[in-house]
């Protein structure tokens, strides 16, 4: 069994690289001028309180053209299986289950680390997909490019293992399920996973055998639901968003609320007697209250926003009440926020009201203290709310109560030996109401600032090296009407006047980072590494060979050079709107 397992595994491992969508002929209902269409949406049931997928197929030449970044990768990992196969055929251990199933494999995989081998084993790297809830079970299916040679390739991986356990078979159709480990005495729902090979696609889902009954037939496909308004929710969420077809999802927050707490729900139906003791512990009260908190959210949205050879971008929505996004509007301040269109190593801007966000806690702390929850289950949170008001009712220092962002700007950044900064060059800006209160308060627990002479306006003033970290690095300090900045490294300083006096940016942003991928990759490869080193030094007992480069480390590291090879820019920007939060996420390539 548990080879059947790790076969099941490697199987899914192989299936997931289909991720896109693929080209659709006409439809021919009546809805047929209405766009592209998925056709697996079909299989998602009316009200589902979760799903997401493709309505339209990712361009060709978006997939070759990562595929071609990746060449090197493949390439590594090719040379890897050769020598693993060699190694396990001259294996006395070659006997063993688990090495026979590896074998098999690797195998398959041989020569096939490219898109037409991977074509060759069943896979369709332009298939549609699509996820969603039958209730709040996963389920997943991914159109496969030829099924039935998916089917051959995972008998053969079977029968070269020497795994004889047959597929399940329901109605004619056959699956494979495997059995989770789970505890009913400790609360955890039995339940198991199950995976088909069926006519045009693979599905996959995850539910309890008290639930077969119901739940098998949709999932084999031998019932599918009598309406779907999955395309049509889909669809909406692209209108509204501006999203592109080749991604969107939704999960309905009121609806999980309905399958986790209605009597009468598939879940609750689903999971037996354990589920249903709980559920009728609640009570209407608690029922009520945890609808109450979740409706606060009512939904979480995400979607691609832009798909092609160069660039790849991805937005994710926290939607909430409108009284409630207007008060996240309310605590933004005006700070400049970076650009996509940088060139620096790193572009870091934070901008909310501290003062203004001390309130808004303080506001629902004092909500909650004034009315609390009744529920039993949720007396922790009234805990957490009488806490929160005891420490926000304490005064804010002025520095803190008059903070309204931060933004840095870095140039250069150069690690040691030993992990740690030699060498830095960059702007740094600290946003406040009153910065001459915070050069005051500076300068009485820093003595070497006392004699330094910041005046608004004025060019920047060059800083005592003993406040530099760096060894042989300037800095230089400036003031504005809102700012303190600071430049650190060699000229520096003539960008730092303009770089405080920057128009703020009007639609909700309160986060933005804009970084070089690539550098920071070999930041934190450097930072590993030394951590690696130093824990192996520290650790008297360690094995002097654990550290070799092994053929798992062999490939994640070609793989790892291959993005730094590929990948430009990454941005990540957080804004508040009348949707509620949003975050958009980019990543550019060479």
């Amino acid at each position: 069994m548990n080879s059947l397992r790790l076969a099941v595994l490697l199987s899914i491992a192989l299936f997931t690289l289909s991720s896109c969508g693929k080209e659709e002929e006409a439809p021919t209902s009546a809805d047929a001028g209405d766009g592209p269409h998925n056709s697996l949406l079909s299989y998602v049931p009316a009200g589902t309180p979760y799903l997401g997928g493709n309505l339209a197929p990712a361009p060709n030449d978006v997939i070759d053209s990562f595929l071609k970044r990746l060449e090197p990768a493949a390439a590594t990992a090719q040379a890897q299986l050769d020598e693993l196969k060699a190694q396990m055929e001259a294996s006395p251990d070659g006997a063993d289950p688990a090495s026979r199933l590896g074998l098999a494999v690797l195998h398959e995989l041989d020569g096939k680390l490219n898109r037409a081998g991977l074509e060759s084993l069943g896979l369709d790297l332009q298939g549609q997909q699509v996820f969603y809830g039958m209730g709040v079970f996963p389920t997943a299916r991914v159109e496969l490019g030829d099924a039935q040679a998916l089917k051959a390739t995972v008998q053969r991986v079977l029968d070269a293992t020497g795994i004889t356990e047959p597929q399940q078979e329901f109605q004619g159709v056959a699956y494979w399920k495997v059995a989770a480990e789970s505890d009913p005495s400790q609360g955890k729902l039995p339940v198991s996973v199950y995976i088909a090979i069926l006519e045009d696609h693979i599905a996959f889902s995850i539910f309890p055998d008290s639930g077969q009954t119901e739940l098998l037939p949709l999932f084999l496909g031998l019932k599918k639901p009598d309406t779907s308004d999955a395309e049509t929710r889909l669809k909406a969420v692209q209108s509204k968003y501006g999203y592109t077809p080749y991604f969107a999802a939704v999960a309905d927050m009121s609806l999980l609320a309905d399958e986790l707490l209605s009597p009468d729900a598939l879940f609750v139906r689903s999971a037996g007697d354990w589920y249903t003791k709980e559920l009728a512990g609640l009570g209407d009260q608690c029922k009520s209250e945890f609808r109450e908190i979740i409706g606060h959210t009512p939904r979480l949205v995400m979607g691609s926003t832009e798909l092609t050879a160069n660039a790849i971008g991805m937005q994710y929505v926290v939607e909430t009440q409108p009284d409630q996004a207007l008060q996240l509007i309310g605590l933004l301040a005006d700070v400049p926020m970076g650009t996509a269109a940088s060139n620096r190593l790193l572009e870091f801007a934070f901008g909310l009201k501290v003062g203004a966000v001390r309130d808004f806690l303080l506001a629902k702390a004092t909500a909650v203290t004034a009315s609390p929850y009744q529920c039993e289950q949720l007396q922790d949170l009234n805990a957490q709310a009488t806490a929160t008001l005891a420490k926000l009712n304490e005064p804010l220092p002025p520095l803190v109560n008059n903070f309204r962002g931060l933004r840095l700007s870095l140039n250069q950044l150069s690690m040691g030996q030993s992990s740690v900064p030699e060498a830095a060059a960059g702007l740094l800006a600290v946003h406040v109401d009153q910065p001459e209160l915070f050069v005051g308060m500076a300068q009485m627990f820093l003595p070497d600032l006392s004699s330094l002479k910041l005046v608004k306006g004025e060019p920047p003033v060059q800083l005592p090296q003993t406040m530099i970290p760096l060894a042989d690095t300037v800095a230089f300090a400036a003031l504005t009407e809102s700012a303190i900045g600071i430049a650190m490294g060699a000229d520096e300083e003539k960008a730092l006047v303009p770089y405080l006096e920057q128009s703020a940016a009007t639609n909700g942003t309160f986060l933005s980072v804009s970084y070089d991928s690539a550098a920071y990759l070999d930041f934190t490869s450097k930072l590993q590494d030394g951590l690696e080193e130093f824990t192996e030094q520290a650790d008297e007992t360690a094995d002097p060979e654990a550290g070799q480069q092994g053929p798992v480390k062999t490939v994640s590291e070609a793989m790892r050079q291959a993005y730094a090879n590929a990948v430009d820019r990454s941005q990540i920007d957080a804004r508040f709107t009348e949707q509620g939060l949003l975050i958009d996420s980019r990543m550019t390539f060479k």
